[in-house]
């Protein structure tokens, strides 16, 4: 779609809207509404997208043939590609409740918000680099690091057992692992952990 020439996009959403605010610069932005919402800033605007239903994610894993199985209330993707990898970077939202046990990594780099419900067990790392938040029953065990490197805040009911490190380079500036903060003779990921449930990271 030609934006410069557009005065009007509309978005199918569902209540209640998950907001982002993305800006395009050169064009002028100041007539555009989307689902009626308007920034009031011509150099940007505000997109709404929808949740993603578990039918929709289902139809996006088979595309990617992506394996999975139904447990109860829960989606457990098995298979990643040949190598073992699922990447979903090209999606904002997911639906709740999916367990990942992929061989290889989990690239969910363009997710506004984490649902409740997840589980990280699949071999590799776990990308979720423009998260700002997480829910407090998101379980990370994962064979590898995990990339949250936009987090702004972490609540005391999360937990780290992941095989690799962890950045978190908006709150300490890098890898948990790299931080000068670290104590001599005690162990790093048991230091984070316990950093994370005295509210040290709590907003």
């Amino acid at each position: 779609m030609d934006f410069a020439k557009s005065n009007e996009l509309a978005i199918v959403s569902e209540e209640p809207p998950i907001e982002a605010t993305m800006s395009i610069h050169g064009l002028d932005m100041s007539n555009l509404c989307i689902n009626y919402v308007c920034s009031g800033n011509p150099s940007a605007f505000k997109m709404i997208y929808s949740k993603m239903t578990r039918d929709e994610f289902i139809q996006i894993l088979k595309r990617g043939k992506y394996s999975y199985e139904i447990d109860g209330d829960k989606l457990v993707v098995t298979e990643g590609d040949t190598d073992g990898d699922v990447n979903l970077n090209a999606r904002a939202s997911l639906p709740p409740n999916v367990v990942f046990k992929n061989k290889g990594f989990v690239d969910l780099s363009a997710l506004i918000t984490l649902p409740p419900g997840f589980e990280f067990k699949n071999g590799g790392t776990v990308d979720l680099a423009t998260l700002t938040s997480l829910p407090p029953d998101v379980q990370f065990k994962n064979g590898r690091s995990v990339y949250l490197g936009a987090l702004t805040s972490l609540p005391p009911e999360v937990e780290f057992k992941n095989e690799g490190d962890v950045d978190l380079y908006a709150l300490i500036g890098g890898y948990f692992g790299d931080w000068k903060g670290n104590i001599k003779g005690i162990n790093s990921d048991r230091l984070l952990n316990f950093m994370i449930s005295k509210g040290v990271f709590e907003k």
